[in-house]
């Protein structure tokens, strides 16, 4: 076993390993080696395959240049420039503020405050406010430049330079293109280079070799300009024959990635997913030509985001905090093996939830210290679907935050004022709800979800996305569920691409039988909202118990894999315990898919 620690101790593992995990965590900052505990036995290309991963978020998310232009809100005047990263702007900005005392990335600051504790740099009426400012630390993205102001209880805590000056204006635009940085944050650079006949050509290079190329049509563009767009020093038509040239070059880099074994499948594989159709055929010819397989690549572990509450004493007083987890069941269970701090509670999430949590987190945070733009808090929490709203109306309970006067202090002098519509609170038009005509032909989930009282909504979401919302025979909202009311669908003649659309119409005439629904990638998303929906309904009668016993397994002896996986998730979330609900259900057929 290794165990790697921000000391470097190492044992049962061979000198030259050791020395490869050193000249890793060279490319990634101390509080990351935290990452990296207790990588257990396997290949070392598993062992590292964690350092990896994070060495690619850092590089495109800390190492990204952008310009800035800083200007007087009154008078409309330039007031300066800068291009640099995140961290180089901040500091430079706020240099000449007295009222600033601290820039940098979350957990660098909190390691400083930690330390500060240990070797007694507060003075000890000092150090419940330096816990406080902790606490607020732990409510935002690693990768987040934090500032910090003076005073303790009532310091300035944010991530936005505009909360800092309110007569200047900072506008920020990316140096380089998006697909440029994805390269050079797997460690590669690009040439480019003139051809023959309106031809250019780019070079993949990897520590001075050239190891892929893309040629692509230059339409008569001086390799000086395209040179200078790849620096970000000019605009990047993102329609042009060099875009579609970068993003096939991107292609290219993964597939050498994953031949040479340079980041874990895994990592690649969520990398080509984001691919359109187009570069994921070049990354598998490219990947066949390098001696590797494109069914190499390993399909990931489903993730979750996991909440912990925990506890840990300092100075002999118990001091409370939570910490975040987003990764696989499997990675969870290792990370808790060595988890040092009392866990209390651990919530579970799915992972597209983080961000979300994070700002019903910040909101929750400010309001208490009466800090932050109450404005700003209106904007977001006027942006959280149902699921974000009902979360923060958990965590006002908790806090005892009284939801009216909240509602109300948001809301202030605006026009456009909030009307925040909880859980329990939320009603629908009765004219929303489908027909429920006993002779059409429903699909079996919707006649399910009906079987259990409970009545579905369907309403234009965020994006291109159509939200579902889970009524209760009261009116009430249970929950809510995506569904895309856009999706590609296929190439036509390798020119134009075809898409599918639902409209709001289209899935009620589904709910109610109407129409059905068919074999397409569209259909079959909506088939996976609904089985989530009526896995949300299942286990909100279970905890409610709102239906008796038998019908619960009656309706769960229907589920499959992916119905079941819904299911589990969804009790975690709510705190029940999967082998309580197995216990109660031991009859049905597919329980002991339930196990943990």
């Amino acid at each position: 076993m290794i165990a790697i620690t921000n000391k470097y101790e190492f044992s049962g593992i061979n000198k030259d390993f050791i020395s490869y995990i050193h000249s890793r965590l060279e490319l990634i900052s101390n509080d990351d080696s935290d990452f990296i505990e207790a990588i257990d036995s396997g290949n070392p290309r598993e062992r590292i395959s964690a350092i990896d991963d994070k060495i690619l978020e850092r590089r495109l998310m800390r190492n990204t240049e952008y310009k800035y232009k800083v200007t007087n809100v009154k008078s409309g005047d330039l007031f300066f420039e800068f291009e640099g990263t995140r961290l180089d702007f901040a500091k430079f900005y706020t240099a000449e503020n007295d009222s600033i005392v601290d820039v940098g990335y979350p957990d660098d600051i909190i390691a400083d405050y930690r330390n500060g504790i240990i070797n007694d740099q507060f003075d000890e009426d000092r150090i419940p406010a330096v816990e406080a400012i902790i606490e607020r630390l732990n409510a935002f993205d690693k990768d987040d430049v934090v500032i910090i102001g003076s005073g303790y209880e009532s310091a300035l805590i944010t991530n936005s330079l505009d909360d800092i000056d309110q007569d200047f204006r900072i506008d920020e635009k990316s140096l380089k293109n998006l697909s440029v940085l994805s390269i050079e944050s797997l460690g590669y650079t690009i040439e480019a280079t003139s051809q023959r006949d309106g031809w250019s050509r780019l070079y993949l290079v990897e520590d001075g070799n050239r190891v892929g190329q893309v040629d692509f049509r230059s339409n008569n563009e001086s390799i000086e300009n395209v040179r200078a767009k790849l620096r970000g020093d000019k605009e990047f038509n993102q329609n042009s024959y060099l875009a579609v040239g970068i993003e096939t070059l991107y292609a290219t880099s993964l597939a050498h990635s994953m031949a040479h074994d340079r980041i874990s499948p895994e990592k690649i594989t969520a990398l080509v997913n984001s691919l359109p159709s187009y570069a994921k055929k070049e990354y598998e010819n490219k990947l066949d030509g390098m001696g590797g397989k494109a069914e190499s690549v390993v399909i990931p572990e489903a993730e979750h985001f996991y909440l912990i509450h925990a506890k840990q004493f300092s100075r002999g007083e118990p001091v409370l905090f939570t910490n975040e987890f987003v990764g696989t069941e499997r990675a969870f269970k290792e990370y808790l093996d060595d988890y040092k701090p009392q866990v209390l509670k651990i919530e579970l999430f799915q992972p597209e939830f983080v961000k979300p949590h994070r700002e019903i987190e910040k909101i929750i945070v400010a309001y208490k210290n009466h800090t932050g733009n109450k404005e700003q808090m209106l904007e977001t929490v006027k942006g959280f679907d149902e699921k974000a709203l009902v979360r923060l109306e958990d965590r006002l309970k908790d806090e005892g935050i009284d939801q009216k006067k909240f509602e109300n202090d948001l809301n202030g002098k605006q026009s456009n004022k909030l009307k925040m519509c909880y859980a329990h609170q939320k009603k629908i038009n009765p004219k929303e709800r489908y027909i429920m005509n006993k002779d059409t032909e429903k699909d079996e989930i919707v006649k399910d979800i009906e079987s259990m009282g409970a009545y579905l909504v369907v309403k234009n979401g965020r994006f291109d996305n159509l939200s579902i919302l889970i009524i209760s025979k009261d009116d009430d909202l249970i929950g809510s569920v995506k569904t895309p009311s856009k999706m590609k669908e296929a190439y036509n003649g390798n020119k134009y691409r075809k898409f599918d659309y639902r409209r709001v119409e289209d899935v009620k005439d589904i709910l109610e039988g109407k129409s059905q629904l068919t074999d397409s990638p569209i259909d079959h998303s909506l088939s996976l909202a609904l089985k989530e929906a009526r896995s949300i309904l299942l286990a909100y009668s279970y905890k409610n118990k709102t239906l008796p016993m038998d019908k619960i397994k009656e309706i769960g002896s229907k589920f499959d894999d992916r119905s079941i996986f819904y299911l589990e998730d969804r009790l975690r979330s709510k705190n029940i315990s999967t082998d309580d609900f197995q216990r109660d259900i031991n009859k049905t057929k597919q329980s002991n898919k339930l196990k943990i």
